[in-house]
């Protein structure tokens, strides 16, 4: 005989679910956490100085900082540079490693919240891929371009699998923006 589940069980069981999930997803933040710790990554200073410039002069067409009198220069990655630039000026190397923590907080979660749609709501699935996923990446969250490409890659993949979900067109809307944001960050 099967025990009966009144309504205040099942919403108790519900309540309980929940906390376990959102334990599992503070779980996952765990590696963003350990990236504070990382060495500031020696590219930072080529895109330190480049964002300092952008600043002070505009998007450089002349490269300033070569030994080369006027060699020509596209500054593709200007708005990382800005971006790290405007975050060191402000709050220094620390700031620097929380701005990735976060962007590594922020594509752990949208990583998660993929693999909920793929999965169709499967929470230990999602869990277990994002918790891989978030370790591995603890190897590529330094402070170069790449934490915005990673980010704008996962969202791509995110908004093309909630089209194909839905049929609804209006994910397809935000992709040319991401695109510039690409061309412009990386």
């Amino acid at each position: 005989m099967m025990p009966e589940v009144s309504y205040d069980n099942a919403r108790s069981l519900k309540k309980d679910y929940k906390k376990e999930q959102a334990l599992l997803l503070v779980l996952l933040f765990i590696p963003c956490l350990f990236s504070l710790l990382n060495n500031l990554d020696n590219d930072i200073w080529f895109l330190l100085s480049h964002g300092r410039y952008l600043f002070q002069n505009g998007i450089p067409h002349i490269e300033p900082f070569t030994l080369h009198e006027g060699m020509g220069f596209v500054m593709q990655q200007w708005l990382s540079a800005g971006i790290f630039w405007a975050v060191y000026s402000m709050f220094g190397g620390l700031g620097l490693k929380v701005l990735i923590a976060v962007f590594y907080g922020i594509i752990v979660f949208v990583t998660y919240k993929l693999c909920m749609l793929i999965s169709r709501k499967n929470v230990l699935v999602s869990y277990g891929i994002s918790f891989v996923v978030s370790l591995v990446l603890f190897l590529f969250m330094v402070t170069r371009p790449t934490v915005f490409s990673t980010l704008l890659l996962v969202l791509e993949l995110y908004l093309v699998e909630s089209f194909v979900e839905t049929g609804n067109k209006k994910y397809l809307y935000f992709l040319p923006l991401l695109s510039l944001l690409l061309v412009n960050l990386q």
